[in-house]
């Protein structure tokens, strides 16, 4: 049996190996800690890990999808009256980073809900 942890930051996820079989395979892709520089710039994941990612981005849209339209609404109109607080934030940053990789792909989704 395979046991990691992985931490999900901005821009990077840190992944520990507690128990890994082909844990030799992946050790070219660890953080030098002694230097401070991530290295190499292409890395070797799991088998599975990112079908787990993508599992569970798919959990995160599902619960999206069940916020009930009021509490969208109310979101909504918090981004309306404080523009710049919504511009400043890390889900924006997160966002349009997604933006420039993805395109319009982005807005795929729960269409079916109107634009205040």
């Amino acid at each position: 049996m395979n046991i990691m942890i992985f931490t999900k930051i901005p821009s990077f996820i840190l992944l520990g190996l507690v128990k890994f079989d082909s844990s030799s395979k992946m050790r070219s892709s660890r953080i030098a800690l002694k230097s401070g520089k991530i290295s190499p710039r292409q890395y070797c994941l799991p088998n599975g890990f990112e079908k787990y990612l993508f599992a569970k981005a798919r959990e995160v849209t599902e619960s999206y999808n069940q916020i009930p339209e009021a509490h969208l609404k109310k979101i909504d109109d918090f981004i309306v009256k404080n523009p710049e607080k919504a511009a400043n934030s890390k889900l924006f940053e997160a966002f349009l980073y997604d933006h420039e990789r993805f395109g319009d792909k982005v807005f795929k989704g729960k269409s079916d809900r109107k634009s205040p």
